[in-house]
Order: C-alpha cells, then sequence, then structure tokens
C-alpha cells in the first residue's frame, strides 16, 4: 500500500497483484467493481491499523525481564490485535460479503438474461462467453 500526500488530502493507491477479479465477466463493470470492493477493505483494515497504533499509549503494554540476554528469543508479531482481526471479521460479515453478493446479483440479473439463455443463465450458446476462459 503506497500513500502519496497531496496537500491537506492523502491519496492511498492499493496496488493488487493478484487475478481473482479476471474471471469475472467485464460487462457490467464486474470486475472493476470487484477490485474497488476489494480495495475499499484492504483500506479500511488499513486505516483501523493506524488508529490503533495512535490511540495505543506507549509504554501500556507489559515488558517481560529478560535474565538471559544471550538468550534468544523469538518476539510475537504484535501487529495484529484482537480488535482488528475483530474489525476485520465485523467488516467481512457486514459489509463486505453482501456486497460481494450485490455483483452475484448483478451478473445474475444483467448478464444472466441475455440472448439464448435459459432462466438460471445456462443452455445457450452464448452462456459460455459470460465469464472469460483463463488458464489455470
Amino acid at each position: 500500500m503506497e500513500v502519496e500526500g497531496e496537500g491537506d488530502k492523502e491519496r492511498v493507491q492499493v496496488e493488487m497483484r493478484w487475478n481473482i477479479c479476471k474471471y469475472l465477466p467485464e460487462a457490467a463493470s464486474c470486475q472493476e467493481i470487484f477490485t474497488v470492493l476489494i480495495a475499499g477493505h484492504i483500506h479500511a483494515l488499513y486505516l483501523q491499523s493506524l488508529l490503533e497504533r495512535e490511540t495505543q499509549v506507549p509504554g501500556s503494554t507489559p515488558v517481560k525481564r529478560r535474565n538471559k540476554p544471550s538468550q534468544t528469543q523469538l518476539t510475537p508479531d504484535v501487529t495484529v490485535t484482537v480488535s482488528s482481526v475483530t474489525f476485520a471479521q465485523q467488516r467481512i460479515e457486514k459489509e463486505l460479503t453482501h456486497k460481494l453478493f450485490a455483483i452475484t446479483q448483478k451478473i445474475h440479473s444483467t448478464l444472466g438474461s441475455g440472448e439464448g439463455r435459459g432462466k438460471r443463465g445456462g443452455g445457450g450458446e452464448g452462456s459460455n462467453n459470460l465469464f472469460p476462459v483463463l488458464p489455470g
């Protein structure tokens, strides 16, 4: 994730290096909508992590004294907190799931009623052209 400062506004660019949206239809802007939804979700998680860092009081975390300084100990990853996991779960459950379901409804209603297709979007000779055929 890259943050660019523009005066008082910050512009955040999310670079996604995955191709799952390429398997969605290009028609009805399904690929673009999916990308925007996922980028928005990632951005919301990023903003939540910034908020948690700002509200965390320095010195409020317990410190464990080491008895032997020569002993190598692994330190746990403290970037993932219980509240950030809860935030992500609630966001997926309440927001992201509903928005992704809306994409499937849009695919079905907009593209499923096209020429030569049955009531469920299958059967016609054009029904296979709905989704891109990609390797893998």
